[in-house]
């Protein structure tokens, strides 16, 4: 796992941590948690002893996903829109969005587990 990377650490008292790990070391993680509406982002040192799993997210997030496909979709109906600029490219577009967001998912990969 590099450093930048959104990771998910289980820890051996049960609760979760999720975030991007900054700094990796032999011995701990630094991970920098998501601002939420109520909690600043936050950076959180994880002690190897501490761990139980340590997982890297890895696949695209279903936003990304929607505007690839929304994007792909208007691209793809551009030769039918010839008629009236926009009628069928936002057909496709919506249709494109629709299949992006509903294929595929990020998922989590075990890094290390114990």
């Amino acid at each position: 796992m590099r450093p930048g990377a959104e990771c998910v650490i289980t820890l051996k008292s049960g609760a979760v941590i999720r975030g991007l790990a900054v700094g990796i070391d032999a011995d701990s993680i630094d991970v920098v948690m998501k601002k939420t509406p109520g909690n600043p982002e936050t950076t959180v040192t994880v002690l190897e002893s501490e761990i139980a799993s340590v997982g890297q997210v890895v696949g695209v997030s279903k936003a990304k996903r929607g505007w690839v496909g929304a994007g792909l979709g208007a691209l793809a109906s551009l030769p039918l829109s010839m008629s009236m600029v926009g009628d069928a490219m936002l057909i496709g577009g919506l249709l494109g969005a629709w299949i992006g967001r509903n294929t595929g998912d990020s998922r989590i990969e075990i890094v290390m587990q114990r």
